[in-house]
C-alpha cells in the first residue's frame, strides 16, 4: 500500500512539474509561425523561408529528430570557435548567429519557450549566444544611458519578435559577424555580448566569460 501511494506521488509530482513547465501560448496574439514558415529537412536542419537561413534544429549537445541528449554551454569564444571549426548535414559554413538572426526564431505568441517548438524541440528557456558584441559594455539590466544608441526601441523588456526585430534592433555593430581577427579589433572595454533568453524572446547583454546555450545557422540553401 505505501509502495502505491508513493509511486502515485511520484507520478503527480512528474505530472505536475512537466505542466508547470510547459510552453505556454496566447490565443489573443498573432501566431507568426504558420505552417509553411520552416521547412524541416530531417537531417537535422531547418530553413527558415521567412529569412532563408537555415537553422540546426537542435541546439549544441543535443541530436536527433527529438533533439535528445545532454545540452552543451560555452561561452562566448567558445561558440565562436566552435562555429568556425563545425561542419554538419554536408555544411562546414555554420557560424553564430547575430542577434537579430537569434531574434527571428523568436514570438510573442507564446514563452517558456517563445520558440516553435515543433520545429525547434528541446528549446531550453534560457540564454543563447549571438556573434554580435556589446561594444557599450552594457550590463544586463540596461542602466548605461546611451542603450538607444545600440538598441533603437523604448520597449523595456526589448522584446524581439519576428514582425519587429528589425524595428526593435537598430544598430550595424549588432549585425556583424566577429571572427578571429575582429576579436582583436574590438575596445578594451567590450567584454560583453548580446544573448536571447527564449523564456520570453527579451534580450540582454552580459559577460563574454559566462557559459550559455549556443544554436548555429548558415545563409542560404
Amino acid at each position: 500500500m505505501k509502495k502505491t501511494i508513493l509511486f502515485l506521488t511520484i507520478n503527480f509530482i512528474f505530472l505536475a512539474t512537466h505542466y508547470l513547465l510547459a510552453q505556454v501560448c496566447k490565443d489573443y496574439v498573432p501566431n507568426e509561425w504558420r505552417d509553411n514558415r520552416y521547412t524541416d529537412y530531417g537531417n537535422g536542419t531547418v530553413i527558415d523561408n521567412k529569412t532563408t537561413l537555415m537553422w540546426k534544429k537542435c541546439i549544441q549537445g543535443l541530436s536527433g529528430n527529438n533533439c535528445e541528449g545532454t545540452s552543451i554551454k560555452y561561452n562566448w569564444e567558445e561558440a565562436l570557435q566552435l562555429a568556425n571549426n563545425h561542419s554538419f548535414a554536408s555544411h562546414d559554413d555554420w557560424r553564430l548567429p547575430n542577434i537579430k538572426e537569434l531574434g527571428s526564431l523568436a514570438s510573442h505568441h507564446c514563452y517558456e519557450p517563445s520558440i516553435n517548438e515543433s520545429i525547434f524541440p528541446n528549446t531550453p528557456s534560457d540564454y543563447f549566444w549571438s556573434s554580435s558584441p556589446d561594444s557599450l559594455s552594457l550590463n544586463s539590466r540596461f542602466s548605461n544611458s546611451s542603450l538607444n544608441s545600440q538598441v533603437n526601441n523604448s520597449s523595456v523588456n526589448l522584446q524581439l519578435n519576428n514582425s519587429s526585430v528589425n524595428s526593435q534592433v537598430n544598430n550595424s555593430s549588432l549585425n556583424s559577424q566577429p571572427n578571429n581577427s575582429s576579436l582583436n579589433s574590438q575596445p578594451n572595454n567590450s567584454s560583453y555580448s548580446w544573448l536571447l533568453r527564449f523564456y520570453s524572446g527579451s534580450i540582454s547583454s552580459y559577460d563574454r566569460s559566462k557559459d550559455y546555450y549556443v544554436r548555429l545557422v548558415r545563409s542560404g540553401q
